[in-house]
């Protein structure tokens, strides 16, 4: 087993509200705004009540500002979601197998992404299957094949098993002397629905001990 230095880069192009990205960080956007609603609310006496208001909400139907400044950033929202590109990116040091059945690379995920305490092992198959299996707080088992449709499952700790299918659009792996490179360009699909539009880039090289050689 080989350690090594990993750079990973995850961003998505598109994504509907509720999916586990978009999800956290629309929880940004909303924690901001309503900090400052409460500040508003302080001294009511009740606590704040979050009310969804579709485009065809008539004005006379707010009661007062707050509930239309609600009304406005749920709007905005689901206006917005599908325009969205978060990415995240994140260096870490993990590990590489390489035998008869492919690659393995493992690492452990951080905060960035939303995925603290997950172990990430990634499989490269000799016939360029890539399987990417998660474990911790995010279980998942999803397997990229250039112009296939696959049948994959995503489970989050609050969450029941869900099965999704991967559509792989399209999927490099580049290999060099002592490193290499994987590039997916995927979309999930719930129930014939795409929810997801996203890419994937991690690089590795063989980890130079600073202090080795002094």
């Amino acid at each position: 087993m080989t350690r090594i230095d990993l750079s990973v880069i995850g961003k998505q192009h598109f994504a509907m509200p509720g999916t586990p990205l978009m999800e956290s960080t629309l929880r940004k956007e909303c924690d901001k705004e309503f900090e400052s609603l409460n500040k508003l609310n302080e001294g009511n006496g009740k606590p704040l009540e979050i009310c969804l208001v579709g485009d065809e909400a008539a004005e006379n139907e707010f009661s007062d500002e707050k509930e239309r400044t609600i009304g406005e950033l749920v709007g905005r929202i689901l206006d917005t979601a599908h325009q969205l590109s978060p990415q995240t990116e994140f260096y870490t040091v993990g590990y590489l197998k390489e035998d008869e059945d492919g690659i393995s690379l493992s690492y452990g995920e951080t905060n960035i992404t939303g995925m603290g305490d997950t172990a990430t092992l990634i499989n490269l198959s000799p016939l360029g299957t890539v399987t990417m299996n998660r474990s911790g707080q995010v279980s998942t088992n999803l397997v990229f094949e250039k112009k296939r449709r696959i049948q994959c499952v995503f489970q989050t700790k609050a969450t029941a098993p869900l099965p999704v299918t991967v559509y792989t659009r399209d999927l490099k792996i580049k290999r060099g002397k002592n490193g290499g490179r994987i590039e997916i360009d995927y979309f999930i699909e719930v129930g014939g629905i795409k929810t997801e539009h996203d890419e994937f880039f991690i690089s590795w090289k063989e980890h130079k001990d600073p202090l080795a050689g002094i």
